[in-house]
């Protein structure tokens, strides 16, 4: 009984310690749970409050950028506008003049052609206009030289940035330079279509057989610093640069003295006494300033594909100069327009192609 009582006793004692130990285990547990979750939430706490000072970061940086941005699009917006006005006030209107000089270039060149046939441009010099007439040479360098004079104006007054924001004046400018490369373009326009002509000035050979072969070895074309020399002496001085008006170009040229006068001289030498048997490369040169003066009157979008038509439309007989149908074989008319067509062609493609290249810069 007693060893009974004693187990009894024993029994209850632990379970008692048991009870102890479970009490116990749950006050550690909870007081651990506490803890941790006390931490856990100042931990959490603090994650909260670093996500919202970076989510409030990230907002103002965002409503900055978004000003900024709008402050872009507002400057954009405001230069454009000015821009355009601009273009509108500034450029049209000499390109609407360069317009009207190159009706003057082609009401000039295509009735040479009608003075050709008629004998008054002749291969005697002494019923040649271009060597009798000093009004007809004068006049006929003058309107070849307003486009030029134009181009020099507008190249001061239009910008990278005018192109891509009205491609239509751009393509314009671009087609108006072209004039400024005929003059230059001598060698190109002998060589550009097969059989190329005889062409070499520079050869050294004796002044009898220079004269003897004025279309090979007569230089027939003007350097480009006496292009550019001649061109900003055409053009005024003073707040709104403008071509000289024709009869202050003439009085100055007939002061030998002035700056004008000598820079006239390479230009009068290029069409005195000028006929397209003895100056065949000058002569195709008059033709691409007439086919080019064709194609910036007349075109609407200013493309490559709108030329061709033009020139097709146009066709190499307005430039048949014979006073007889057997002075010169068909052939030979035939190519001074197609190497006059082509070069022009060339020249304005390759503008149009750095015009494409600016505009994407």
């Amino acid at each position: 009984m007693a060893e009974a009582a004693t187990s009894v006793s024993i029994l209850k004692d632990l379970g008692v310690v048991g009870a102890i130990a479970t009490v116990t285990s749950a006050i550690i547990t909870g007081l651990v749970s506490l803890y941790f979750k006390s931490r856990s939430d100042k931990v959490l706490e603090t994650l909260k409050a670093d996500l919202a000072s970076e989510n409030n970061k990230a907002i103002e940086k965002l409503k900055a950028d978004l000003t900024h941005e709008n402050k872009l699009k507002s400057a954009r917006v405001d230069y454009e506008y000015d821009a355009r006005k601009r273009l509108y006030k500034e450029v049209e209107p000499i390109i609407f003049a360069a317009h009207l000089a190159a009706a003057s270039v082609r009401g000039r060149l295509l009735p040479m052609v009608e003075r050709l046939r008629a004998g008054d441009i002749s291969l005697d010099s002494k019923k040649n206009w271009l060597a009798t007439d000093p009004y007809y040479l004068r006049s006929t360098a003058y309107r070849i030289f307003l486009p030029l004079v134009f181009e020099y104006i507008l190249s001061s007054r239009i910008s990278q940035y005018d192109f891509a924001l009205e491609p239509l004046i751009g393509r314009k400018y671009m087609a108006l330079a072209v004039f400024h490369e005929i003059p230059t373009g001598d060698f190109n326009l002998a060589q550009i279509v097969e059989p190329r002509v005889p062409y070499d000035p520079y050869a050294k050979v004796s002044e009898t057989e220079r004269k003897a072969d004025v279309a090979k070895y007569m230089f027939q074309g003007i350097v480009r610093g006496d292009v550019q020399r001649f061109t900003a002496l055409m053009t005024s001085t003073g707040e709104k640069p403008l071509p000289l008006e024709w009869y202050k170009f003439e009085q100055d040229l007939e002061n030998e003295q002035s700056s004008l006068a000598k820079a006239f001289v390479p230009v009068h030498n290029t069409l005195f006494n000028l006929h397209p048997v003895t100056h065949p490369v000058a002569w195709r040169a008059i033709i691409a300033y007439a086919l080019l003066a064709e194609f910036f009157i007349e075109a609407r979008e200013f493309t490559i594909e709108e030329y061709d038509k033009l020139m097709e439309a146009l066709g190499w007989k307005k430039f048949d100069f014979r006073e007889k149908p057997d002075d010169v074989e068909d052939i030979v008319v035939q190519r001074h327009f197609e190497a006059a067509r082509l070069y022009v062609q060339g020249r304005l493609r390759a503008r149009f192609k750095t015009l494409h290249t600016a505009a994407a810069a």
